[in-house]
């Protein structure tokens, strides 16, 4: 049967409001009464569920509803707000509630997104249908003749002390809000301070940043347990949002000759409050004057590629928000400046903002430090480049206008979630074999294992495997089977 909806957008479990069904019953028409199952309207008043009243009444309960109907979620209901592993997908940090999971029951999975209520939660965890779910929360709350079991939850120790931590989030952050504030009134335009002899160290500074960047003349800093240590000269950043809303702050802590400060964490972004996100934003250090713009991971970075291409460069501050970061409106073409590191996660974190801009319909160029990782060394990034090699470690204009044709040609042909293994389809999958490359299974996990053993493939095919945990990958040609293979053991290896 077709469902009617109540006005509230709720289903009713036979298609007919109470109110309809009561208002029909006493009715004197008899003739209809004697065609329908007066039983089957009964039934249907003895079941209805007022979805409104069952989520009203759930407001400021959550915390026990889905502690009594998801005991799956225990280790995030003890941390609300704090990552923890996912229920679905395991793992380490790929799961939260949202601070406001008590008024709300929402929370977000890495993978699958937001779910933006207990009941969108609750469906997602249990496997329910919209009606098996309102069914057990107004069961579990009492709107239903069935045992009311919030009091017995409210007894459990660490659902209390759960709640006292999300009364205590909501004050720290109001607290949040009013410093975020206090410290950028307080900082200063550039001269000449602690921050531009900073900056001249690292051969960045220009006078052409914008005035997301201040100078803080005594910025006090605490530790990781809340201790006062002093107060040092730091150089503050505005993290803003697509509106141009200040959503934090980041900050360096130096000396006043412009070296690091002697403190365990030199960079750190102040609390966010909680009806902000900082997923998406950046410090734009320049404005952008046309539809290009460059995006790096360090704020040194960033204003070294400025100086070395005069292409406006932000900051994401590091490789997890590099991914989510969203141009304006009027960007056609991107520049990631990547940090190449030996786990991979600078290029993996261009490689998924390059996936997601493109079906933006924005040209993506990544750009990768062509130097080698000598020694123990982590990590090189375009400052280093620059530092060394000044403009020649940097593409030309010529090149990357090339660059940039090149990419316009293939954008199809280089879509990461495609892996073709056919001979010579793709000259940048590590993946696909050379063109002209003839041979069977065991020729191919021959090859592979070369590649392994080089470098360059072997980060691509590492990035990859990591990629494969993010978006769906479509494998295709001869040797499908043995790529599948391959990024098993190498997901398995990284997992170890």
């Amino acid at each position: 049967m077709q469902h009617n909806h109540s006005p509230q957008g709720e289903a009713t479990p036979y298609g007919v409001p109470p109110s309809s069904v009561s208002g029909f019953l006493k009715s004197s028409d008899t003739g209809a009464l004697r065609n329908l199952d007066v039983r089957l309207f009964q039934e249907a008043i003895m079941n209805y569920i007022n979805a409104k009243q069952v989520r009203e009444k759930a407001q400021n309960q959550w915390l026990c509803v889905l502690s009594g109907l998801a005991p799956q979620l225990e280790s995030a209901l003890k941390k609300p707000g704090r990552h923890v592993s996912c229920p679905v997908h395991h793992g380490q940090d790929g799961f939260r509630l949202f601070k406001d999971v008590n008024e709300t029951g929402g929370g977000i999975c890495n993978s699958c997104g937001a779910k933006s209520d207990g009941f969108e939660l609750l469906k997602w965890l249990n496997g329910w249908s919209f009606r098996e779910t309102l069914e057990q929360v107004a069961a579990f709350l009492g709107v239903t003749s069935l045992h009311n079991q919030v009091d017995s939850h409210k007894q459990q120790p660490w659902l209390q002390h759960a709640q006292q931590q999300l009364t205590q989030q909501k004050k720290q952050s109001e607290q949040a809000a009013f410093w975020i504030t206090q410290v950028w009134n307080q900082a200063q335009p550039l001269g000449d301070d602690a921050v531009k002899r900073y900056l001249q160290q690292r051969r960045c500074f220009t006078s052409h940043v914008s005035d997301c960047v201040r100078f803080h003349p005594a910025l006090p800093y605490f530790d990781e347990e809340g201790h006062r240590v002093g107060e040092f000269p730091a150089m503050v950043c505005s993290v803003q949002n697509a509106a141009g809303q200040i959503v934090t702050l980041h900050r360096t802590y130096l000396t006043n000759e412009g070296h690091k400060a002697p403190v365990e964490k030199v960079k750190k972004m102040m609390s966010i409050p909680d009806n902000l996100a900082v997923a998406g934003n950046a410090i734009r250090l320049v404005g952008p004057q046309g539809s290009i713009l460059g995006i790096a991971e360090g704020i040194e970075t960033a204003l070294s590629v400025y100086l070395a291409t005069g292409i406006p460069t932000w900051s994401a501050m590091t490789a997890t928000l590099l991914k989510s970061v969203q141009p304006p409106k009027s960007i056609r073409t991107v520049i990631i400046w990547a940090d190449q590191d030996r786990s991979c996660a600078g290029e993996e974190a261009a490689l998924i903002l390059k996936e997601r801009l493109q079906q933006q319909g924005i040209t993506v160029l990544v750009m990768l430090p062509d130097q080698c990782l000598l020694g123990d060394r982590k990590s090189v990034d375009w400052n280093d480049v620059w530092c060394q090699h000044q403009h020649a470690g940097f593409p030309t204009k010529k090149s990357l206008q090339q660059h940039y044709f090149q990419e316009k040609q293939r954008m199809a042909q280089i879509n990461m979630s495609v892996i073709d293994t056919e001979a010579g389809k793709s000259g940048e999958c590590a993946f696909c074999p050379p063109h002209g490359w003839q041979g069977n299974p065991d020729d191919y996990l021959m090859l592979m294992r070369e590649r392994y053993r080089d470098v360059m493939f072997y980060q691509r095919m590492l990035v990859t495997a990591k990629l494969q945990k993010k978006v769906k990958l479509v494998i295709r040609g001869p040797f499908a089977q043995e790529v599948q293979c391959i990024l098993g053991k190498l997901n398995q290896t990284i997992a170890a």
